[in-house]
């Protein structure tokens, strides 16, 4: 094997770890696999800008919103990485399925769209330095995020969890 597919392997391994944490709801397995400071960029699903946070806020907030999941799956894959001396850019097709309870709609909606996830390279291996989705499609019931999402903010200030305080969820706060 050449050090690049190596280098390929390593860097799809903490993207499918960081996957499988939220499934399996491993949050401090989610965490590892983030740098300190962290960007994601979810604007093509709720709109508003790119958003920073630590890597344990982001888990705060992300442990919080899966918590309103009955269960979920990611399945990523076509993974195709380029390297380059600041990092590795790693893109991807997904298929993220997320189950709940809604009394006036199905219980699923699956969104469907490419990642791209930079990762960088730090003493213990890489970590996802930027995650960025693109959606291209959706089946089902939207509502179910949203009840999560209200979930979510029920019990912290909605600026408190990464991702809640773009006007997408205004609605889903109290006054």
């Amino acid at each position: 094997m050449t050090s690049q597919t190596i280098t390929t392997a390593q860097a799809v391994e903490v993207c499918d770890r960081m996957f499988t944490s939220i499934d399996t709801r491993d949050w401090d397995q989610f965490e590892r696999c983030f740098a300190d400071d962290v960007v994601t960029d979810f604007t093509g699903l709720w709109g508003g800008k790119p958003e920073h946070a630590t890597a344990h806020h982001l888990r705060d907030g992300w442990e919080r919103l899966f918590a309103g999941f009955t269960a979920t799956q990611h399945l990523v894959a076509n993974y195709v990485a380029d390297h380059a001396h600041t990092g590795t850019l790693v893109s991807a097709a997904f298929r993220a399925t997320h189950f709940g309870v809604d009394p006036f709609g199905s219980a699923s909606w699956t969104l469907y769209g490419r990642y791209r996830i930079t990762l960088v390279h730090r003493d213990n291996g890489f970590v996802i330095q930027r995650l960025e989705q693109t959606p291209t499609a959706a089946d089902g019931n939207r509502n179910i995020v949203l009840l999560a999402l209200a979930a979510a903010t029920a019990s912290v200030a909605p600026a408190a969890v990464p991702g809640l305080e773009r006007p997408a969820f205004s609605l889903l706060r109290s006054t």
